[in-house]
């Protein structure tokens, strides 16, 4: 398995694990995305790519 591979699921499962826990409230909204591993990659490329971090292939 690449290290990209890898680190993508990491990030999912990171992704995961904060949706799960977000308490939603009026007073606490949140944004909850589908847990589609397509939309999890594309948010995954958008953050690496706002933050510099380039992710080997």
């Amino acid at each position: 398995m690449s290290h990209a591979v890898v680190t993508q699921l990491v990030l999912m499962w990171q992704m995961d694990a904060y949706l799960e826990s977000v308490a939603i409230s009026v007073d606490n909204p949140a944004i909850l995305l589908e847990r589609n591993e397509d939309n999890l990659l594309r948010v995954v490329a958008a953050a690496n790519a706002a933050s510099g971090i380039v992710v080997p292939a």
